[in-house]
């Protein structure tokens, strides 16, 4: 019980940050096109690196990667989450962060070569550093919790190269 609540608390916190990039990443839009929708004309370079940002923010959070790996917030969720919890944690919570992501790269369309490094950066640090901790994890719920984290490495990763 004295881990449950912490773990709670972090992933209670954490969302609620996720929440606010994306919150920012959508007001930015709503200001630079004057409209709410995810699809349409261009942005202005002024308020795409905004947009960028917030949404890159708020998608990393969701993944649980680096440097949003805070407290191992994603091993210590899904560890103290009964099965059918931990198993939507990933695979809903997770991929939730990866699709957003996935929509704002495509939104703001090519950018500056930064953000592709940026992404290929980090998604690589945290591949391997999921996967070295995954191989020194002594509890099967962590052990898939870091397999996540590697696997959202791989996604940022892959998001940054194209």
């Amino acid at each position: 019980r004295e881990r449950v609540v912490p773990a709670a608390y972090t992933f209670l916190v954490l969302g609620e940050g996720s929440a606010v990039a994306w919150l920012v990443a959508w007001g930015a839009l709503r200001v630079a096109r004057g409209d709410w929708l995810l699809a349409g004309g261009p942005i202005p370079s002024e308020w795409a690196g905004i947009v960028f940002v917030a949404g890159v923010v708020a998608a990393t959070i969701k993944m649980g990667v680096i440097p949003f790996q805070i407290g191992e917030w994603l091993p210590l969720a899904r560890g103290q989450a009964p099965p059918t919890v931990s198993a939507l944690i990933s695979a809903a919570v997770t991929v939730v962060g990866a699709y957003g992501l996935i929509r704002v790269v495509a939104l703001l369309g090519p950018g500056p070569a930064w953000w592709g490094g940026l992404l290929l950066v980090v998604g690589s640090v945290s591949a391997i550093a999921g996967g070295l901790w995954a191989s020194v994890s002594d509890h099967p719920q962590g052990l898939l919790a870091y397999s996540t984290i590697e696997n959202n490495g791989l996604i940022l990763a892959a998001v940054g190269i194209s």
